[in-house]
């Protein structure tokens, strides 16, 4: 290649660079920010489409918030921002599953892979960036043209630089979005719409742990294998269901104590549970039912005090029953539930915010805050529970709760009464 050609192309890449920098600065969303970065990308190697997705994770999805498409070759089928593709879904979804870049020759290829368009006559290869920031993807750039090489290493650190961008601006919009969040919420405490929920733990309290009602899902990269396995988990969950003595009463009667505050629930097959781990044991004769749900779960950190924790259950509400208000018994613990099976109908509130179970969505909450369900549906209701330390606590603070509680139980030479 001659310098004058070399100098142009590195001009071209550097104007993108500028170009991109420049549209996030001036524009207040992706969606607005897209057409122009996609514009100068195209312009600077001679592609002849691209589109710009964005990680949905609570819906799982890829979406297209943006194309381009060159006026010097044939038109494609027309795309649609807005389209989605699921992990693995043509090259954008492999892209987005492996975090590795990935170009196709599509002269070689079968068949096309499905993207926001069907490309254009004459383009010959398509490549995919996946957008990252820390540990986690963020979104991906898709590009397709008429070379039939794989992108260089001066093509791939401009897109990579520019990826960085896109990155950051979506971190940002993020943060800003949260803000916004929280001060809508404040304000309705101020006007009596909300009332104001603290951590209660009804046996022990960490002093200065933040007051989160549902947590970021963002924090939890490993939600996303857990998630994947959704279809495996309820199969395992429908073979046990299968057994009408399965499931016991969630709550319980334990001669000598006093009744829980669910009491209403007390020995109510209404509420009722299947336990893989209870009270820090794993229950073998259950845990051998599902091993796909327990190798789903590897690699979580799971909360675990002596004779107490971790517990992992699936949790099945009947329908029109009602679990009433109540709090958990310690603050240095999160709950995880994955929703298997769902009907319309079915609420859960923790302090001032209500929600509705999607399947396969997972949310993680402080359960030291006032808590309650619903299923007010007429089929029943069955999520994966289990428990989780809070992320705020050093390996030093985790280390100084399971002593305390194990010095507790060398005292009173009995087992804790204790529940999930």
């Amino acid at each position: 290649m001659s310098s004058g050609r070399q100098e142009s192309d590195d001009t071209r890449r550097l104007h993108a660079e500028h170009a991109t920098a420049r549209a996030l600065a001036e524009c207040r969303s992706l969606y607005e920010a897209a057409p122009r970065i996609l514009q100068a990308i195209g312009a600077s190697h001679g592609w002849d489409d691209a589109a710009l997705w964005r990680v949905d994770s609570a819906a799982g999805l890829l979406r297209c918030v943006g194309t381009w498409h060159s006026t010097a070759v044939a038109a494609p089928t027309p795309g649609s921002r807005g389209a989605t593709l699921t992990p693995g879904q043509g090259l954008p979804g492999r892209a987005w599953q492996s975090r590795r870049p990935e170009w196709l020759d599509l002269a070689g290829a079968d068949e096309p892979a499905p993207g926001a368009h069907d490309s254009s006559a004459g383009a010959r290869s398509a490549f995919a960036l996946p957008i990252v920031v820390g540990d986690e993807t963020l979104g991906v750039l898709e590009l397709d043209g008429p070379d039939t090489s794989p992108p260089d290493g001066a093509l791939l650190e401009m897109l990579a630089t520019i990826g960085d961008q896109i990155g950051q601006f979506v971190v940002r919009l993020r943060a800003e979005e949260e803000v916004t969040t929280l001060f809508e919420q404040s304000l309705d405490i101020l006007v009596g719409r909300r009332k104001i929920h603290f951590q209660e733990p009804r046996q022990f309290f960490f002093a200065e742990l933040p007051q989160i009602q549902f947590y970021p899902r963002e924090q939890f990269a490993w939600l996303d294998r857990v998630e994947a396995a959704t279809d495996e988990i309820r199969d395992e969950l429908k073979a046990v269901m299968r057994d009408a003595r399965a499931f016991a009463p969630y709550v319980q009667t334990v001669p000598g104590r006093p009744k829980p505050p669910e009491s209403a629930m007390l020995d109510n097959p209404a509420w009722s549970a299947f336990y893989l781990w209870k009270d820090g044991m794993l229950v073998a004769e259950n845990a051998a039912r599902c091993p796909r749900t327990l190798a789903a779960l590897e690699g979580v950190p799971l909360n675990r005090l002596p004779q107490r924790s971790p517990s992992i259950l699936f949790s099945l509400l009947k329908p029109h029953t009602r679990i009433p208000p109540h709090n958990g018994l310690v603050n240095t613990r999160l709950i995880c539930h994955l929703p298997l099976i769902v009907p319309a109908g079915c609420r859960f509130r923790v302090g001032n915010e209500t929600r509705s179970w999607e399947e396969g969505k997972a949310w993680v909450f402080d359960d030291s805050i006032d808590h309650e369900a619903w299923n007010d549906s007429d089929q029943t209701r069955v999520i994966l529970l289990f428990e989780i330390w809070r992320p705020e606590l050093s390996e030093r603070e985790r280390d100084l709760v399971q002593a305390l509680f194990a010095a507790l139980d060398a005292q009173s030479g009995q087992k804790p009464s204790w529940e999930i």
